[in-house]
């Protein structure tokens, strides 16, 4: 049994990590003060000692568990950034600080792309997204663009910025979570390479399938445009937005430019809660515009 509260760590954390493996972890409702102390080394580590008495005459034994925590802070991804709030994190630090300066960076890519300011590599307006990830996130972006696209307000925001000249059409989205090449096929093949803007999004490193199908998409980026340029760097650069979890893959520029690239905040990755991450919010916003997306 456990305690809800502690005077050196977070409040219910959602996750801890015993023996370096993850392991998903519900703490019980309370327990007795006295059966239950709890000492911290630092703000992250903690051990649990649980007095177990052995019989009514003896003295209880103390089993140590220590407990690596990570909290899951996913309230902070609603907190509204007008209102001077904090949330701490375990070092002291304000957690929203960080997430309300990457909606300003959102914001200010999706609108640069729907203002036609971002460009494509051959001087297009990029009016086609296609969303290239799988679990939570994915699933939400889906869910939300079907329902937006069918509402008056996220219509007008597919459309906003557009010329109405005849055979333009609104801003589409589509996903793609497979190599299955029936599947690729599907979703790229009456696109144009020089109008998709693709956004990538792949939380671990682990995620091999999902990496080789980004790759597949870059090849057919580069193919399509073979004739405007020859650097890949540029297109990819241009053409592709990487929303990562991991660490690794975010500063590694394997995917894209470092430009291109957002690294979801560790105190926000539990994939529960993904959809109002950057992963959510970036390719919807570059479909319905910031506004509408807030």
């Amino acid at each position: 049994h456990t305690s809800n509260t502690s005077s050196n760590g977070p409040r219910s954390p959602s996750r801890s990590v015993a023996s370096n493996h993850l392991k998903k972890t519900r703490f019980a409702q309370s327990a007795p003060s006295d059966h239950l102390h709890q000492s911290s080394d630092d703000a992250s580590v903690a051990t649990y000692q649980l007095h177990t008495p052995s019989s009514s005459h003896m003295s209880p034994t103390i089993n140590k568990v220590p407990l690596r925590t990570s909290p899951s802070m996913h309230i902070a991804l609603r907190a509204p950034s007008h209102c001077n709030l904090k949330m701490l994190t375990s070092n002291g630090t304000n957690a929203l600080d960080e997430i309300h300066g990457q909606w300003k960076r959102i914001e200010l890519v999706s609108t640069s792309i729907r203002k036609g300011q971002m460009k494509g590599a051959s001087g297009h307006t990029l009016t086609n997204i296609l969303v290239v990830g799988r679990g939570v996130a994915f699933s939400g972006i889906k869910f939300i663009y079907n329902a937006l696209k069918n509402d008056e307000q996220g219509f007008n925001g597919l459309c906003s910025g557009l010329s109405d000249r005849k055979g333009n059409h609104p801003r589409s989205m589509r996903f793609l979570s497979t190599l299955d090449p029936v599947a690729i096929h599907s979703a790229l093949s009456d696109w144009n390479s020089s109008q998709t803007c693709v956004v990538s999004i792949i939380m671990s490193e682990d995620e091999v399938d999902l990496l080789r199908l980004t790759q597949a998409v870059k090849q057919w980026l580069v193919c399509g445009m073979q004739s405007i340029s020859k650097r890949q760097d540029i297109i990819m650069g241009k053409h592709l937005l990487f929303v990562t979890g991991s660490d690794i893959l975010c500063h590694s520029h394997a995917i894209t430019k470092a430009e291109s690239t957002f690294l979801i905040p560790s105190f926000v990755r539990c994939e529960a809660f993904t959809t109002t991450s950057v992963a959510g919010i970036l390719p919807l916003s570059i479909a319905f515009g910031w506004d509408v997306v807030q």
